[in-house]
């Protein structure tokens, strides 16, 4: 393949955490093998990669282009059919592989896909350290000898047995006292796969959008309360205990409470750790909600802000040998049973929580204040963004009487108040999230706003 990828492509398509794009313009099979090849001569010669992927229409084509690009650069490439991703984490860790790679766009529409790294512990790869963008712009991939071809090969896991070993490997970790009703919503997506785990945990579990289909014609992959009305409808209709929805690659899981009320990741959480025991660090995302500190600070937990971005949240977890991390947009880490941002793991806890109280989820979540929010995207060009967040930066960090942190972007704190103003990776936009325990969310939105499009502005 003599494909050799431009340099706005790739910067536009290789994130922070992961390589995504439109399939067949921005994210090409050529290009698919480039990335292989440039993983493979990156991380080393005769590396054992296991390599998966959701249920995408182009997810097929991207994985076998990935691993002839391993091959080709002296990687053993370990291929399994449609799986979750953090059941591909669970399986590195497990087996011993040196790495992963995933194939999905995550909560894209279907004419997206990309591309994910894992390390060998199974969780997120900060794969940008591997320098794989200048590999493949450079054309240095590593060419293999006649000898050393011969001990580079592609083999194939049986995905039933791979499915089982995780089931049981959760399974063991939750017991439930009593039985409890789940609605489960693969949303066409890979955790089509999951109806046994939660069914030898004891769960009763109901399917909505089970087929699995990368085209996602009953809703949209990413599970918002906008793409869940039918399945917010089903919680109620049959009285389930809670619903828990996924993206399609199903490394986020989105509770619903049997009312049909979304329950935020920041409520879960605090469910959860006061499950798992007393005291201990908590790993949270800077746009979580102050709910955590008002919630735990008090009963001995440390809440430690991180950059958002699920790679980032499972580095930290294992830096600061946290009990919990959260992420707002549903991604959970709980190092109980893996290093993996899990939903499956999460909502397993969750029914075991359940099963020991005669509460329902709903009245456990309404039990936990919540805090007047405001968020908005306001728009900024992508060529002055940075300048834009270095000037606010200057400007904010000489109110002494703040807190402010820059691990991504500025967060501004006191104890009644959170605002952070973070710019976009992608898009050209600086967001902006305001939270306060106090009554004075239209004045802190009207005082941030304003500066905010002021510095925009000049």
């Amino acid at each position: 393949m003599n494909f050799t990828p431009s340099e706005n492509v790739i910067g536009t398509i290789f994130r922070a955490y992961d390589i995504r794009g439109i399939f067949g313009k921005e994210l090409t099979l050529d290009l698919a093998y480039k990335i292989g090849r440039a993983f493979a001569t990156k991380i080393g010669f005769g590396k054992k990669i296991s390599v998966s992927k959701d249920t995408r229409t182009s997810g097929n084509a991207l994985m076998e282009s990935v691993i002839l690009g391993l091959l080709d650069s002296g990687c053993t490439s370990i291929k399994i059919d449609t799986i979750p991703v953090p059941v591909l984490g669970y399986y590195v860790w497990s087996r011993n592989f040196d790495a992963g790679i995933y194939i999905s766009a995550s909560h894209n529409p279907p004419e997206y896909n990309g591309i994910r790294f894992r390390g060998k512990d199974g969780a997120g790869m900060l794969y940008k350290r591997l320098n794989i963008e200048e590999t493949i712009i450079k054309n240095q991939f590593r060419e293999l000898t006649k000898e050393e071809q011969k001990n580079v090969y592609s083999a194939e896991s049986n995905v039933k047995a791979v499915v089982q070993e995780y089931c049981e490997f959760i399974s063991e970790k939750v017991s439930l006292d009593k039985n409890v009703r789940v609605i489960l919503d693969p949303g066409n997506g890979s955790a089509y796969r999951m109806f046994p785990l939660y069914q030898k945990i004891g769960c009763e579990t109901i399917g909505i959008n089970v087929v699995p289909d990368g085209r996602f014609p009953d809703r949209m992959p990413e599970p918002k309360k906008e793409t869940l009305e039918k399945t917010i409808k089903i919680v109620q209709d049959v009285k389930a205990d809670f619903g828990v929805a996924f993206d399609s690659d199903a490394d986020r899981g989105i509770i619903i409470d049997n009312n049909g009320e979304i329950v935020t990741p920041e409520k879960i959480a605090v469910l959860l750790v006061k499950k798992l025991g007393e005291g201990g660090k908590i790993v949270a995302s800077m746009d979580c909600s102050l709910l955590l500190e008002k919630e735990l600070g008090n009963l001995g937990y440390k809440i430690i802000r991180e950059k958002v971005g699920d790679v980032f949240i499972s580095q930290a977890v294992k830096r600061h040998k946290a009990i919990i991390g959260v992420e707002r947009s549903g991604h959970f880490f709980i190092p109980k049973f893996h290093a993996s941002d899990d939903p499956f793991a999460m909502s397993s806890l969750l029914a075991e929580v359940l099963s020991e109280t005669n509460k329902s989820l709903s009245q456990l979540a309404n039990e936990i204040r919540e805090y007047p929010y405001y968020s908005e995207n306001i728009p900024c060009p992508d060529n002055v963004k940075f300048d834009v967040m270095e000037k606010i930066k200057e400007k904010f960090l000489k109110y002494e009487n703040w807190q402010v942190e820059l691990k991504d972007g500025i967060r501004i704190s006191t104890d009644d108040w959170a605002v952070l103003i973070r710019a976009s990776h992608t898009e050209p936009k600086i967001r902006l999230y305001i939270e306060t325990t106090v009554n004075n969310l239209n004045e802190l939105t009207r005082e941030f706003r304003e500066k905010l499009i002021r510095f925009i502005s000049g």
